[in-house]
């Protein structure tokens, strides 16, 4: 990978390199639901070289938004709209309905911002920037819409946010070691599962954004059936226990 004057990183990956991310993997959740899409999106040129990544980032932020204002629609005084997010569609309320496609649709945006740069070269220091702000601002504000929408989790949400930044902080900080002591990048970013179907290699990484992505996915959906509760507390135990598991691990390779 070269960067140009400009800050631009030249890359010329192939479409299945670009949308797959064929190099350095992905979440399964991402590889199998998600980057699907991207793909068809790229082959059959719905998205062309004239979209702007950084557009398109701004634009999952607005959906983004949009799940987030689903989830404390009912603190605001409106009551026609009120009235109308409580609408229920195949016997569930629209306001959760909106909630599940706007996050979701974010997320693939989120998928399909990189993918373009990728695929058309236009790669930027600045726009990985603009990315990550998005990406960590857009779950600051559904970690707080979910503890406003629902008072009895508060405290596991709070728990299932802080376990996975811990988790991204620390592998953020062993990259850093791992290049001052000039080990490269190459062992950290290698996946643990590799595999093909239909030609294509398939990378799977754990605990990137994807699963934080169905976490959140899966406390919606939770707290609306009262039987399965119970599983909250387990999800909450896993984001809990995953950086220290995995700081234990790294620091005793040091």
């Amino acid at each position: 990978m070269e960067t140009t004057n400009n800050g631009r990183v030249s890359t010329g990956l192939s479409l299945i390199e670009a949308a797959f991310k064929t190099k350095t993997g992905d979440g399964i959740f991402s590889l199998f639901i998600y980057r699907p899409v991207v793909y068809i999106l790229l082959k059959k040129k719905i998205i062309k070289k004239s979209v702007n990544p950084n557009k398109v980032t701004l634009i999952s932020f607005v959906f983004r938004i949009l799940a987030f204002y689903s989830l404390i629609c009912f603190l605001i005084n409106f009551p026609m709209l009120q009235e109308w997010l409580e609408l229920r569609v195949l016997n569930i309320s629209l306001w959760i309905w909106v909630f599940f496609i706007s996050y979701n649709i974010s997320f693939l945006l989120d998928c399909l911002d990189g993918a373009i740069a990728r695929f058309y070269g236009t790669t930027s220091l600045k726009g990985q920037l603009f990315d990550s702000f998005v990406d960590n601002y857009g779950n600051f504000i559904i970690m707080i819409g979910l503890m406003l929408r629902f008072n009895s989790i508060i405290l596991h949400v709070a728990l299932i946010y802080v376990g996975y930044n811990t988790f991204t902080r620390i592998v953020q900080a062993y990259g850093l070691v791992r290049q001052e002591r000039n080990e490269g990048q190459r062992k950290l970013t290698k996946p643990r599962v590799e595999f093909k179907i239909f030609n294509i290699p398939f990378r799977v990484r754990f605990f990137t954004a994807d699963y934080f992505i169905m976490t959140n996915n899966a406390l919606v959906s939770l707290c609306i059936i009262p039987s399965l509760n119970w599983l909250i507390a387990f999800i909450t135990a896993y984001w809990v226990t995953i950086p220290v598991v995995y700081y234990a691990l790294r620091a005793k390779g040091l």
